[in-house]
């Protein structure tokens, strides 16, 4: 008799187990990581975890096209999922995601990497000022008064700095004596435009 009983027991656990993991979440999510200006692959480590269980995760790395396919196998029992991204220079990024059991979801394109803008600055002197410039890379940042020249610089970005910036290529000088900083802002419209430009009277 106690045998049997011990028998019920094992097959009501199975039973149990059965029913709570065929319930349990199975999901895909695939994609692209890309460059945000050139499309180029970007290398990156992918997770997908369970709001619930944050600690709990399926990882990946993406392919040489920078692709990626992550699959749970029923080791959720909730459909809010979190795709955490991180490049290779540990830029990171979180998207959450509401997917019902057995979905494949497509998350397209997902722009991340960095980009390096140039921009020809034109300088016309209208008054006996210097200017010097900041936050740019170039042979030479500052200029004597009367200084009538073109020169390259550039800034490299990453998606996010692109973004804080509004999709501009954000120029600080300071002319003097008795100037303060000033921002000029290029508008970019890249990829369209290789080299930016812009004229600043000073």
């Amino acid at each position: 008799m106690k045998k049997i009983s011990h028998i019920i027991i094992a097959l009501s656990f199975c039973c149990f187990w059965s029913c709570n993991k065929s319930a349990l979440t199975s999901v895909e999510l695939h994609g692209r990581v890309v460059n945000y200006i050139t499309k180029a692959p970007v290398q990156a480590t992918i997770n997908l975890s369970n709001a619930a269980t944050p600690s709990s995760k399926v990882n990946a790395t993406t392919n040489t096209d920078g692709s990626f396919d992550l699959k749970s196998q029923g080791e959720w029992n909730s459909n809010n999922y979190y795709l955490e991204i991180t490049e290779v220079n540990s830029s990171y990024i979180r998207m959450s995601y509401t997917i019902n059991n057995r979905q494949n979801i497509d998350v397209g394109n997902i722009l991340r990497g960095s980009y390096t803008f140039y921009c020809k600055v034109t300088l016309n002197p209208i008054d006996n000022s210097a200017i010097d410039f900041y936050g740019i890379t170039a042979v030479q940042t500052h200029f004597n008064a009367g200084t009538a020249t073109q020169f390259l610089c550039s800034a490299t970005y990453s998606f996010d700095q692109y973004n804080l910036f509004a999709k501009n290529f954000p120029i600080s000088y300071k002319i003097y004596p008795g100037g303060s900083v000033k921002d000029t802002v290029v508008y970019v419209s890249a990829p369209t435009v290789d080299t930016l430009s812009v004229t600043i009277n000073y």
